[in-house]
């Protein structure tokens, strides 16, 4: 089933081959959380994989490990995380908004292993406000579905731990 995206949420889904290199990256931990990720932890559950949804968006509540969770007041939930993979609504939630979500599900563990995808032209502000988690660039440049490959609309993703991309 095809679910199309909500530009008004500003929903936009990774393309194909971004999805299967995160899903490769996530399949490797015991306890993966897909944060605004939908088609990363459907493509996981299709693979047979346990993943938590973190996920506004309730046409997702079809996927085993499905939680709403509104990244605006985040909440704690029981389970440690391997690792976090994030996608956020870049314009729509403000970096202090997205660190204080990403510090509660991390238990407040900076050590927690991260991985986020945010516009490259931004990517001073991101490692600034993530200083704690350690986060530096992969230089690794995300594809989505409906988003023009320009310059201006380079997504990179960030991570704290020794990825720097698919192998």
């Amino acid at each position: 089933m095809r679910i199309d995206e909500n530009h008004q949420l500003e929903q936009y889904f990774f393309d194909r081959p971004t999805i299967d290199m995160l899903a490769d990256v996530l399949v490797q931990v015991d306890e993966p959380c897909c944060l605004c990720v939908p088609m990363v932890a459907r493509e996981l559950n299709a693979r047979g994989r346990a993943v938590t949804l973190l996920e506004a968006d309730k046409r997702f509540a079809d996927i085993p490990g499905f939680t709403e969770y509104d990244l605006y007041r985040p909440r704690s939930v029981e389970r440690r995380f391997d690792l976090i993979l994030c996608d956020p609504p870049f314009n729509r939630v403000l970096l202090s908004q997205l660190f204080t979500a990403i510090r509660v599900l991390a238990r407040g563990s900076f050590a927690q292993p991260l991985l986020l995808a945010w516009p490259a032209d931004r990517a001073s502000d991101l490692i600034g406000t993530f200083a704690p988690f350690g986060l530096r660039a992969t230089g690794v440049v995300a594809g989505y579905r409906s988003v023009k490959d320009i310059p201006e609309n380079r997504i990179e993703l960030f991570t704290n731990m020794s990825w720097s991309g698919p192998s």
